[in-house]
């Protein structure tokens, strides 16, 4: 049985890849979630929600940072860089794309049962996401 430093490191390989069945056979069409932009009310599909990432910033890449595991749990961080070329949905409506590069670093928590990843919490600084696309 892999460790929770592999599992978690396994997860931001598999999301940097944008495979979407690696994230589905880790639990991510069932996962209780938290970021930023998402309260985690009202069930909500992580892999549907990813497709706002994808669409907003196909060429998107994640560095992975330092994970901490202990038990099931484990924190992490990765830093995401990527240009909006592609529309970015918001509860808000839809932005244009601006062609602007963005550099922003995630930490995050993850709960593992066995293999599967069962929640997720995520921040990273909005304010600075939108200050790079010249938003704010």
């Amino acid at each position: 049985m892999p460790t929770v430093n592999e599992l978690t490191a396994n997860f931001i390989s598999v999301l940097d890849a944008k495979d979407l069945d690696g994230l589905r056979a880790i639990g991510l069409d069932d996962v209780s979630f938290v970021t930023p932009d998402f309260d985690g009310s009202a069930g909500r599909d992580f892999v549907e929600y990813l497709g706002k990432w994808t669409t907003g910033f196909p060429d998107y890449k994640l560095e992975a940072g330092p994970i901490i595991g202990e038990g099931t749990s484990s924190a992490y961080s990765w830093v995401f860089r990527g240009t909006n070329t592609g529309p970015l949905k918001t509860d808000a409506g839809e932005l244009p794309p601006t062609g602007k590069a963005v550099e922003v670093t995630l930490l995050g928590t993850a709960v593992w049962d066995g293999n599967q990843l069962k929640e997720i919490f995520m921040v990273w600084d909005q304010l600075l996401m939108l200050q790079q696309l010249g938003l704010a």
